[in-house]
Parts: structure tokens; sequence; C-alpha cells
């Protein structure tokens, strides 16, 4: 018997800074910033047969985004403010709860991974 996930991945642009920021060779990340922030999220299933469809859990985790951040302009960029990637992974746990990890990454170079 196998484990088995499906895996999404979202690419949002949004802004965001690190207002307490107290690192001096980095403060300029005090101050808004863009990113594309590659959201992946880990769903259980035990079924191989679309129990999760990529395309409908891919849609629904941007559709919480824009709803839960305020929009940037024209550019349908979100302001995910002074969150880090931490807390932008713990509030779409919070929010999907058939999620069973969800990882944050900048540029898709750094990030954060939180799991249950």
């Amino acid at each position: 018997m196998f484990k088995m996930q499906v895996i999404t991945v979202n690419e949002i642009p949004a802004l965001h800074n690190w207002t307490n920021c107290h690192l001096i060779e980095v403060d300029f990340l005090r101050h808004p910033h863009r990113h594309i922030f590659f959201i992946r999220m880990g769903f259980d299933v035990i079924d191989k047969d679309r129990q999760v469809e990529i395309f409908v859990q891919q849609q629904e985790i941007e559709d919480y985004l824009y709803t839960a951040y305020q929009k940037v302009g024209k550019m349908n960029m979100l302001d995910f403010s002074g969150k880090s990637c931490e807390m932008i992974a713990s509030d779409l746990l919070d929010h999907f709860t058939n999620a069973s990890w969800c990882e944050v990454k900048e540029d898709d170079k750094g990030g954060a991974k939180l799991w249950r």
C-alpha cells in the first residue's frame, strides 16, 4: 500500500516587507518589495482517481488568496504587507484544513515549509 499526495503549485505576484527588520545588511527589506511567491501544498489522498483535482484545488487556493489579501493597482498583484513566508503558509494551512503541508518560497529560491 502506498501513501499518496496531490501536490499543487501556484505562482502569485505580490508585495511584502519586513517591518521590524533589525539586520543592517538587509534593512531594505523594511520597504515593500515584489516577489513571485511559489506556493506548494500537499493534500493526502487515498483514491488514485482524482480525489483532489489539481486544477480545481489550485483555483481554490488562488481564489482564497485574492479574497483574503488586498490587490495592488491594476496588475493583479497582492499585498502580503508584513507577512513572512511562514505566516502566509500558516494562513493557508488554517484555511485549507485538508492540506498536510504548505511551502511558500520567494522567487522559488528561499522560503518556508510548514506541515501538520
